[in-house]
């Protein structure tokens, strides 16, 4: 009997996969609700992400321009009037780290059209839209929609052919 010849034994796995239904609502198979609070809940979540967030929202920040060190924009120093600029940029890198996307509003433009505030708001609360004939990202805030020079996205871990984090 030919090696490619022999009868074939089908197998079939008594348990196809999944064997359980997609999760819904951030549930997972134990019941329990995986969001940013459960997640933080866990010290070594809550440690890495502190860590990582105060760390980058430390961090000096130096503006340059044709590889010439230059003043620094107001907005690189204080993004954020009621805040101090560690604390608007640890809140933008935890967003991103938890929810694979940070989302800060820009405004107070300057009369060359640059930014001179920026303020970190809940990913929850942002919708991204492509339009599909021109491809311009629009991102929703409620019933106001910003344009991509108007928000400052921050994305994380981002698949290929996704827009978001």
């Amino acid at each position: 009997m030919p090696l490619f010849g022999r009868k074939r034994v089908q197998t079939r796995d008594p348990d196809p996969f999944p064997p359980w239904s997609p999760p819904i609502a951030n549930r997972n198979l134990t019941g329990v609700a995986v969001n940013d609070d459960t997640s933080l809940g866990i010290v070594t979540v809550w440690r890495c992400v502190d860590m990582i967030s105060s760390t980058i929202g430390s961090l000096s920040i130096h503006a340059y321009r044709d590889g010439e060190r230059i003043d620094t924009p107001p907005i690189l120093m204080q993004p954020n009037p009621t805040e101090q600029r560690i604390d608007t940029y640890s809140a933008l890198i935890t967003s991103a780290l938890l929810r694979g996307n940070g989302y800060a509003l820009l405004g107070d433009f300057d009369r060359f059209g640059h930014p001179r505030q920026m303020v970190v708001l809940d990913p929850d609360q942002v919708r991204v839209d492509v339009n599909q004939a021109t491809g311009a990202i629009t991102y929703r805030v409620g019933d106001v929609s910003y344009t991509r020079f108007e928000m400052l996205h921050l994305r994380g871990f981002m698949r290929p052919g996704h827009i978001v984090g």
